[in-house]
């Protein structure tokens, strides 16, 4: 099942033409997200259609993920490339074999990725991601009155991850503030009022994380066929999975 999941995805991938990601044999998403592993992980490519690799990421060689996800963030990079917009900037995913990592307490099994937050120069310009903090009015905190949140773009991003064909999301973590600029943003756009529903339900803060004022961080569900994975959390009504959820034990936040 999961042979014939991986060559479907790739099969996908050539028909787009953006066969970027490596074909393997086996990638599978192992355990718990804050205690499990990675096994057959992809590579993201330092750059492709919308977007680069953060260069701390690069030199971190946080660069894996299950290859549901490492297609699903080149889908969205690519679907949400605009000819104003700067490529963008993908953060930490996973180690090669996932498992423990010194700058987050979960990105353990490549399920998770970090989107630095789009931005805009007081121009309008649009800027690639530096990973700068942003105050709730949308000023960077680095550079006040240089920089501010672009919240549209980030609401595309969102948007993108809820209708991507590869994977399912099971959160958005980023600032409470920041997220009510992004759902601002999505009902200006008239997006559709469940997707809406559902892209709020999803963003949340824990109690435990940073103010993720510099950052989205995007987890998706189990992928079908990796029968070692545990959701670690709600598999939500509306998605595929709900209807044959992998493994829920342990932490049920996220």
């Amino acid at each position: 099942m999961l042979a014939g999941s991986i060559t479907a995805l790739m099969g996908l991938l050539v028909v787009l033409g953006h066969a970027t990601v490596e074909p393997v044999a086996r990638s599978e998403s192992i355990g718990h997200p804050f205690s499990g592993r990675l096994a057959g992980a992809v590579r993201l490519p330092n750059a492709g259609p919308g977007f680069v690799l953060f260069d701390l990421t690069r030199h971190r060689g946080l660069r894996w993920a299950t290859v549901e996800l490492v297609a699903a963030v080149q889908h969205v990079a690519r679907v949400t490339r605009r000819d104003d917009r700067a490529p963008l900037v993908v953060g930490n995913l996973s180690a090669r074999h996932g498992g423990d990592i010194r700058y987050s307490r979960s990105h353990r099994t490549g399920r998770d990725v970090d989107l630095g937050l789009p931005m805009r120069d007081a121009t309008g310009r649009s800027v690639a991601s530096r990973y700068y903090r942003f105050l709730p009015d949308g000023r960077s905190i680095e550079a006040r009155g240089r920089y501010r949140f672009d919240a549209v773009h980030t609401w595309d991003l969102l948007r993108a991850f809820l209708e991507s064909p590869q994977v399912e999301v099971q959160w958005f973590i980023l600032n409470p503030a920041l997220a009510r600029r992004v759902l601002d943003a999505g009902r200006v756009a008239r997006a559709p009022v469940a997707l809406l529903a559902r892209a709020e339900r999803l963003l949340t803060l824990p109690r435990y994380a940073n103010l993720h004022r510099n950052h989205l961080h995007v987890r998706v569900l189990c992928s079908d066929g990796h029968e070692r994975c545990d959701h670690g959390g709600p598999v939500w009504p509306w998605t595929r999975r709900a209807a044959r959820p992998a493994l829920a034990l342990g932490r049920t936040g996220p």
